[in-house]
């Protein structure tokens, strides 16, 4: 079997993925895919394409990134894959976006400053190892990034030595010089930055070779003007498909090619893949330089008559059977499109010299006779496949017995779609056990965490399953629209200085130098009014903040059967104080309500049983303060959080951070628990102006399909259960997890400590 095809590069990964892979259910096939330049397995060229593409462009950090995950550059580097997270995290916090240098950007049409570019980066690096900077004090105008040290150095080194070397051949690279000239540079670019070895020693002689020719045809066309890198890099790639080695035409049992001459050796099938209007026969665009182009004489070569003639080739070459493939209908509306003009052709010969009578096909007579049931030689011949692989079509719903497919997984999608429609399945059908190595310890910064998003601890902890914004990406443009959580990181960043006795208003070169503001005025703008609520802030937390602050306080202690660790700091004479740049509200109340539990639990002598929580108001407002009362009966409700911390390790319990607020909230208002639960539906569902509970990547991702406010709600659907079920509905978590908490909670403006 032979398959055809004009451009075989664009159905090449198809054809890997079809024949390549072997199943349960169907065979494997000896296959070869012959005219192909570049293959998939070529790493060292795709690696070294890549590299000029990475030369000729803004240099943006994902790119760079992207250049040294390719495996033959990260080894020459001796990178392994671990390396990379490190990497990227340093990318992302130094500040580095784009641009070599200030040089780099000015030559882009962009204001000559190095800020987040690659040297204000990796300056800030090198110095972070040198000194520590703490992240506000400067050293020749650079701040130092202060989390590199011990053996994170020699990861530094090599990260340096590759981004040097990549911006070495940047900068020499852009000047314009004779293919003779490319021929030498890029393959000291080749060898500077592409590992070799046995396995891949054949891909470099095949660039050297690609190489070699661009020069020899330069000299031998006398064409010794300078170009620059783009041209170099088309015709290096045109290079490297005609130095391509053969790949084994004739050695399977389906041989895949392109359509070239001299293919016309009898096969028993052949198959002409992609025979569009568009692509066949092929426009060949002449070079303005063809002076036979412009005044085309009797007896030039036309490569639209080389086609015809090798469809003629490929026709006379099939004795058995012929398949000829098209794309005939739009994926956009469906509409009908034609094939290729010769296909068309053949077909109209077809019907002018056959017929389809009941008993089968016959050849056409001169006068043949009309005759209603006959069917036209094209409605024969032609077959229209479903757009969609997993078409019922393909599996018995259809009349023509010639739609048939052995994929099972797509029969599973056909089948889906012929039954009734249902809900689906709940993501966890049952809770999971126990944790048997698990230790019945629980600190104090864990215990925090999973009660304001148990969805999300669930997740991470026993499914080791991380979405969305805890995906760390970098980004390519400088901080010029700083969103919620850049924002936040501003904020409390100048607060934590404020609190520490620093005046905030000189805070703007530090924070300039960390790469976090927006370039030129809308920086400083930006930094203004940032600064003004942070200052608003350390001016309220320093008024509650009387006499001298208290030592941290460890915790270690047990409550049935549960060991709770950990340390709780900024503690004072009038309570414990956080200060947070946060608007308060939500899963921050919740956090430190459970750290006032254990205060008032542990009882310690000299330390307060109050606690204080300044941050920035739900509506606009400068400042808003509340604090907690002493609790007496702290162990009680401990007992009951420590409850449901372990049942929440079994299946997501169901607390979310505005709906069970609402719920609680209705409550105490005296309305009744069908109000206080229709108003919590809203607050989880939303609507298109305000966020909800079901905007959190982890709770949509387990909830969307399901009802968890629903009493009747269980894991698995069976809402049969009874009493003896340990896991509580929506409504009871809500109770036992706020209730207390809005019990002791004040506004400061209502109660003074």
């Amino acid at each position: 079997v032979v398959v055809m095809s004009p451009a075989i590069d664009a159905y090449a990964p198809f054809i890997d993925a079809v024949f390549g892979g072997a199943s349960d259910h169907s065979p494997r096939i000896p296959y070869r895919i012959a005219d192909r330049a570049v293959r998939a397995t070529d790493d060292v060229v795709d690696a070294f394409l890549t590299l000029i593409t990475v030369l000729r462009g803004r240099m943006a950090a994902s790119e760079v990134l992207d250049l040294l995950g390719l495996e033959p550059i990260r080894q020459h580097f001796g990178f392994v894959t671990e390396d990379l997270d490190v990497v990227r995290g340093w990318i992302k916090e130094s500040g580095i976006r784009w641009g070599v240098d200030a040089e780099h950007r000015r030559a882009s049409g962009q204001p000559a400053m190095s800020d987040n570019t690659w040297r204000f980066g990796l300056d800030r690096l090198l110095l972070g190892y040198a000194i520590a900077g703490e992240g506000r004090r400067l050293y020749a105008g650079v701040l130092p990034y202060d989390e590199i040290e011990g053996t994170t150095a020699a990861l530094l080194g090599g990260l340096v030595e590759f981004c040097e070397t990549l911006f070495t051949f940047h900068n020499s690279l852009q000047t314009p010089r004779p293919f003779d000239a490319w021929r030498d540079d890029l393959g000291r670019l080749l060898h500077a930055m592409v590992a070799s070895t046995n396995q891949t020693a054949h891909q470099h002689r095949q660039i050297h070779a690609a190489l070699a020719e661009l020069a020899e045809h330069a000299r031998a066309g006398q064409f010794d003007e300078a170009v620059d890198l783009d041209t170099a890099q088309m015709q290096l790639t045109a290079a490297l498909e005609r130095t391509a080695p053969g790949r084994g035409f004739l050695t399977g049992g389906v041989t895949f090619c392109a359509m070239v001459p001299m293919r016309s050796i009898p096969f028993r099938v052949v198959c002409l893949l992609g025979m569009n209007d568009a692509d066949f026969p092929r426009v060949r665009r002449a070079p303005g330089f063809d002076l036979m182009a412009q005044k085309p004489m009797p007896g030039d070569r036309s490569s639209r008559d080389d086609d015809r003639y090798l469809f003629l080739e490929a026709l006379l070459s099939a004795p058995e059977r012929l398949i000829i493939t098209y794309g005939g209908q739009s994926i956009r509306d469906n509409s009908e499109i034609p094939p290729s003009v010769v296909v068309s052709e053949l077909l109209d010969v077809l019907g002018e010299s056959f017929r389809v009578t009941a008993n089968g096909t016959e050849r056409s007579q001169p006068t043949p006779p009309i005759e209603h049931a006959h069917e036209s030689i094209r409605q024969r011949l032609i077959v229209r496949h479903p757009l969609q692989p997993f078409s019922p079509r393909y599996f018995g719903a259809d009349q023509d017995p010639r739609l048939f497919s052995y994929a099972r997984h797509y029969y599973e999608g056909a089948r889906a779609l012929t039954t009734a429609r249902r809900h689906a399945p709940s993501f966890l059908s049952a809770p999971l056990a126990p944790d048997a190595l698990a230790k019945r310890e629980v600190s104090l910064t864990a215990l925090t965490r999973f009660f304001e998003n148990p969805t999300r601890a669930f997740l991470q902890n026993r499914l080791s399953l991380y979405l969305g914004k805890d995906i760390e990406t970098v980004d390519d443009r400088e901080p010029l629209d700083l969103d919620n959580l850049d924002l936040w990181k501003l904020g409390n960043g100048l607060l934590e200085r404020a609190m520490d006795g620093e005046r905030i208003d000189q805070a703007l070169p530090s924070m300039r130098a960390s790469g976090a503001l927006p370039p030129g005025t809308l920086g400083q703008c930006t930094f203004g009014d940032v600064r003004g609520e942070a200052d608003a802030l350390a001016t309220a937390a320093s008024a509650l903040s009387r006499g001298a602050e208290l030592e941290p306080l460890t915790v270690d202690a047990e409550l049935d059967g549960t060991r709770i660790t950990g340390v709780i700091r900024n503690l004072w004479p009038t309570g414990q104080m956080q200060y947070q740049y946060s608007k308060l509200g939500g899963r921050h109340d919740l956090g430190m309500w459970i750290r006032h539990l254990i205060l008032n639990w542990v009882q310690s002598e000299g330390y307060p049983r109050k606690s204080f929580l300044i941050g920035r108001p739900q509506k606009k407002g400068a400042t808003a303060t509340i604090f907690f009362t002493q609790v007496d009966n702290a162990a009680e409700i401990l007992r009951e959080l420590l409850r449901l911390y372990w049942l929440g390790q079994e299946a997501p319990l169901l607390l979310f951070d505005k709906a069970s607020r609402t719920y609680v909230e209705t409550l105490r208002r005296n309305k009744s628990a069908a109000d206080a639960l229709r108003n919590a539906r809203k607050n989880f569902e939303g609507d298109d102006h305000n966020w909800s509970d079901l905007d959190d990547e982890y709770v949509r991702q387990v909830f969307e399909a399901a009802d968890p406010l629903d009493p009747d709600f269980r894991f698995g659907g069976d809402a049969t259960q009874g009493n003896d079920d340990p896991f509580p509905n929506f409504a009871d978590v809500a109770v036992i997890v706020l209730a207390p908490m809005l019990d002791h909670r004040r506004d400061h403006r209502e109660e003074q400590p």
